[in-house]
């Protein structure tokens, strides 16, 4: 894998892709970010095994692949780099070097090939709505949501899209939040 992109690109990728690592998993690949470089753009997923984030973001790809970094000190590193072009190489697919500058920065990694299937959710029904519209819909409800992990059921938000129309429910069983958007399906 060879690729170049700017810093901002990388630095967003990562960091959302980030949220979805694993903090603590008896496998070690799980904390790690998948870098997939395809076409123009280069694909960050992360996953815990019960929730999973993919982010694809532009940039120049010179060489196709895939690798799998630490997540914890590949963000790091990248939040630290100047504003100039990165250029992330890896050839033998468990290591990775981070060229910026006239400098450069050696990662171990992990092979691609080890890290889970990122699932894709069955059924046909999807919808594009832009990220600060979402946002500020999730707003609206995660204050019902309970900080409970006893009962994670309600730590989390359901979404339902059906008949063209958004809904956002929340609820910690002594709050119920309701939202609704009506939407053209895609």
């Amino acid at each position: 894998m060879k690729i170049i992109c700017t810093r901002q690109n990388l630095v967003q990728g990562v960091s959302t892709s980030q949220r979805g690592v694993s903090a603590k998993s008896p496998m070690p690949i799980l904390s790690g970010i998948l870098l997939s470089a395809k076409g123009n753009t280069l694909t960050l997923e992360a996953t815990d095994l019960e929730m999973g984030i993919q982010c694809t973001i532009p940039c120049n790809v010179q060489e196709e692949g895939s690798i799998v970094l630490p997540a914890k000190y590949f963000g790091e590193i990248v939040r630290r780099l100047p504003d100039s072009p990165i250029q992330i190489e890896s050839a033998e697919g468990e290591n990775a070097i981070i060229h910026y500058g006239q400098s450069e920065i050696a990662i171990n990694g992990f092979s691609a090939d080890e890290f889970p299937v990122f699932s894709n959710p069955q059924g046909n029904t999807s919808f594009t709505m832009p990220e600060e519209e979402l946002k500020e819909y999730l707003r609206q409800v995660l204050f019902a949501t309970s900080s409970d992990e006893n009962r994670p059921v309600f730590t989390g938000i359901l979404l339902e899209i059906s008949n063209g129309i958004l809904r956002l429910v929340a609820t910690d069983t002594h709050r119920l939040a309701l939202g609704k958007k009506i939407y053209l399906m895609i």
